[in-house]
C-alpha cells in the first residue's frame, strides 16, 4: 500500500513542474484555450483509486495466500493502473493548445510548447466532433481536443484562420452540426 501511494506521490510530483513549465512560455493574450476534457481527469482520478482498492483488498502479505500467476496480474494491473491514471492527469492538466490570430502553441505533455503558424496548414482531418487534427508539411500536425465549448471556439476561429487553399467544408460541417445541438 505504501509502495501504491508512494509511486502516486512520484507520479504527482512530475506532473507539476511540466504544467507549470507549459504555462510559463505562453503569451497571455489568447484568443481560445483548449485543454481535454474533465473525464479525461475522472478517468484518472478512477485508476488511481482502483489501484488503492485493489491494495486494500489484498493481504499485508503481499498476496502471498495467492498463487503466483494471479498475484502477477495484480501487481501488472496495480502498475497499469498507476501508470495510465498518471498519464491521464497528464493529458488533462498539461497538455493545452493556445489559439493566436497568427499560430496555434500546443504544450505537448512533457510540458514543452511548439508554435505552428496558421498560413502553413495544408489540411484538417474532423476524427470526432471533439477531435481535429491540422496537417502541416513534413508530416507534422498538432491534435486539438477538448470539452465542446472550447471546440465549438476553436472551429470558429479555425475557419477564420485557416488559408484559403485549405477545404473548410468539414469544418463547416462540424459547426453546423455543433449548433444544432446547442
Amino acid at each position: 500500500m505504501i509502495a501504491v501511494i508512494s509511486a502516486m506521490l512520484l507520479s504527482a510530483a512530475l506532473i507539476l513542474p511540466a504544467a507549470r513549465r507549459g504555462r510559463r512560455d505562453i503569451p497571455r493574450p489568447w484568443e481560445v484555450r483548449v485543454r481535454e476534457t474533465r473525464l479525461t481527469a475522472g478517468f484518472g482520478a478512477v485508476l488511481w483509486l482502483e489501484a488503492l482498492l485493489l491494495c486494500a483488498c489484498m493481504d499485508g502479505s503481499l498476496f502471498s495466500a495467492y498463487p503466483p500467476a494471479f498475484r502477477q496480474n495484480i501487481l501488472f494491473f496495480l502498475a497499469a493502473s498507476i501508470l495510465l491514471g498518471g498519464f491521464a492527469f497528464l493529458s488533462y492538466f498539461v497538455k493545452t493548445v493556445y489559439v493566436y490570430e497568427d499560430r496555434i502553441v500546443c504544450v505537448g505533455l512533457t510540458g514543452k510548447a511548439a508554435e505552428m503558424p496558421w498560413a502553413q496548414v495544408e489540411h484538417i482531418k474532423i476524427l470526432s466532433p471533439q477531435r481535429i487534427r491540422l496537417l502541416y508539411p513534413g508530416d507534422k500536425s498538432i491534435m486539438v481536443s477538448g470539452e465542446r465549448r472550447s471546440m465549438a471556439a476553436f472551429t470558429d476561429c479555425a475557419a477564420r484562420y485557416l488559408p484559403a487553399r485549405v477545404d473548410k467544408g468539414p469544418l463547416t460541417a462540424l459547426r453546423t452540426r455543433a449548433k444544432r445541438r446547442a
